[in-house]
């Protein structure tokens, strides 16, 4: 009986393993041409939930993350308007899951920008043109 016991217990642990979280949060962009121009970020992870979304860069850009429960699973929207419409904006920020990996994301509307074809396969609805989006698995 013991060993079935420390058997089951073996392969709920294993299972635990293989399913640990190890992808950041998601992205995604909708763009509000206006005026004023606005970017909206839907920041979202569903597996061990948010921990932090901190604003690394706002250059003519009024960037606003709301209050959020550590550990929701839900979207969380952060919205970047543009102070003067007649210069380009660049917006980072780094978001951070409970289990501790990062989605490094920069947006500008600079003309000349590659849209990075990682955008793309998140299925992020991109308007515009995204720097760069890195993603950093914990190690």
């Amino acid at each position: 009986m013991r060993l079935k016991f420390v058997l089951l217990l073996v392969v709920l642990l294993s299972s635990m393993v293989a399913f640990a979280d190890a992808v950041g949060p998601t992205v995604n962009v909708n763009v509000l041409t206006g005026p004023p121009f606005q970017v909206q970020f839907t920041i979202q992870d569903t597996d061990s939930g948010l921990a932090s979304v901190i604003v690394t860069q706002s250059n003519n850009a009024d960037t606003v993350v709301p209050p959020f429960t550590v550990g929701t699973t839900d979207p969380l929207t952060v919205i970047g308007t543009k102070i003067d419409q007649s210069q380009f904006l660049t917006i980072e920020f780094l978001a951070t899951d409970v289990a501790g990996n990062t989605t490094d994301f920069v947006y500008t509307d600079a003309p000349g920008v590659p849209e990075p074809a990682s955008m793309a396969l998140l299925g992020s609805g991109l308007i515009g043109v995204a720097t760069r989006l890195r993603r950093k698995l914990k190690g």
